[in-house]
């Protein structure tokens, strides 16, 4: 759905996963995913609004991105509300730019995350979490750690070849992890990429 009011530009979309109980093999809301968000872009800002039901719980969420001179700065956070048990909130603030450097094409990217339902220790813990536990069972990804930070920069030595280099760093035990890369094409439909990962820490 699509819509333009008073030089505003908003867009709502919805989405409906239906999933059988992995013991009963019945549909059942308890299993599913329904969701509502709202995207409206103004003359500075955009603001993304979500509020759904996935599984056993009611997941609510705001996003705004906007300029700060010739970057671009972005937030956003999810509260999610279970059925049983503790609520949790995540949350993301960014700011990226590009520009031109010795005639060279230049990315740069940094982040900062948090996550309430994450450890400042003891990561084992997460083992003994039910909720975490039935989070990893049905694939879904999350974050042992609480706060990172994390910074990304990217240079066109060619048209043909570029240069990543990405660093995540836990802020509560300052363990990280570096991920350079390389990408190459030298032909239409061939493309090549090295990289590794490298961690430091405990």
């Amino acid at each position: 759905l699509l819509l333009q009011v008073n030089g505003l530009n908003a867009d709502t979309q919805i989405i409906l996963v239906p999933r059988r109980d992995a013991a009963s093999g019945k549909l059942g809301a308890e299993s599913s995913s329904l969701g509502l968000k709202h995207h409206l872009t103004g003359s500075k800002n955009e603001f993304d609004f979500l509020v759904a039901r996935h599984y056993e719980e009611i997941v609510g969420g705001m996003g705004v991105n906007g300029y700060l001179g010739q970057a671009v700065w972005r937030a956003d956070v999810v509260a999610l509300l279970p059925d049983e048990g503790e609520s949790s909130l995540s949350a993301v603030v960014n700011l990226d730019y590009s520009w031109v450097w010795s005639g060279k094409n230049n990315y740069g990217l940094i982040e900062l995350y948090y996550n309430s339902d994450g450890f400042s220790g003891n990561y084992e813990n997460a083992l003994k979490n039910e909720r975490l536990m039935s989070l990893m069972e049905r694939g879904e990804v999350f974050t042992l750690g609480r706060r990172y930070l994390s910074g990304s920069w990217q240079v066109e030595l060619h048209p043909l070849l570029k240069v990543f280099s990405t660093a995540i760093v836990n802020l509560d035990d300052l363990s990280s992890q570096f991920i350079p890369r390389l990408v190459w094409e030298p032909l239409q439909n061939l493309q090549i990429h090295v990289g590794g990962n490298i961690f430091l820490g405990s």
